[in-house]
């Protein structure tokens, strides 16, 4: 191996180490292809799809995204969001929370914004009760979107899951069953 190559690995190899020392700090793991995101702060799994980028968020409830672009520049998202339950709302209260409860706080937080409800529901990630409504944002053209959004309580954190695209009901139907299939894997209790 000639002098070139192996600075080149040494360097690759630096930076798996310092990006898993980073991570050890955050709380929580680097993604690699085809393993695990583990979040050791909310204790919880996701194996995102590969090829996607996996990033931090700028909004202080966002724990993680993962997002893809296609070749024709459309995008699309897995974002889970964990935001604490206000004291007077009872642990029993949250778990009863209904899709049209999660709905009517989505249209008051986006008072500004046309949005439509397609469909709504309740289903399971894993063994967790999760609410579920299918929401598109018409105005302001630049938040245009469609996504799935997923909502469920563990302890006195409501989690959001969202599958989000940003180009028409075509492009957010062919890829979510591969958002929907990562959102399955979603395990707490590391």
């Amino acid at each position: 191996m000639n002098i070139h190559l192996q600075h080149s690995a040494r360097m690759r190899g630096s930076s798996l180490i310092m990006g898993f020392l980073i991570a050890m700090l955050l709380g929580s793991s680097p993604v690699i292809a085809g393993q695990p995101y583990y979040d050791r702060s909310h204790e919880f799994s996701i194996q995102f799809p590969d090829g996607w980028t996996i990033k931090r968020s700028s909004n202080p409830e966002t724990v993680i995204k993962a997002v893809y672009r296609d070749t024709l520049d459309r995008i699309a998202q897995i974002t889970i969001a964990a935001y604490r339950l206000p004291k007077i709302v009872s642990q029993a209260e949250a778990n009863e929370l209904s899709p049209d409860d999660m709905w009517e706080g989505f249209k008051e937080q986006f008072a500004d914004f046309a949005v439509k409800r397609h469909a709504a529901g309740i289903t399971r990630i894993r063994s967790r009760r999760a609410v579920w409504n299918l929401i598109e944002i018409t105005d302001p053209p630049q938040a245009r979107s469609i996504a799935k959004h997923y909502h469920f309580v563990r302890g006195s954190i409501l989690y959001r899951v969202t599958a989000i695209t940003d180009s028409g009901a075509a492009f957010f139907q062919e890829v979510l069953p591969i958002m929907e299939e990562s959102i399955g894997t979603l395990a707490f209790g590391l």
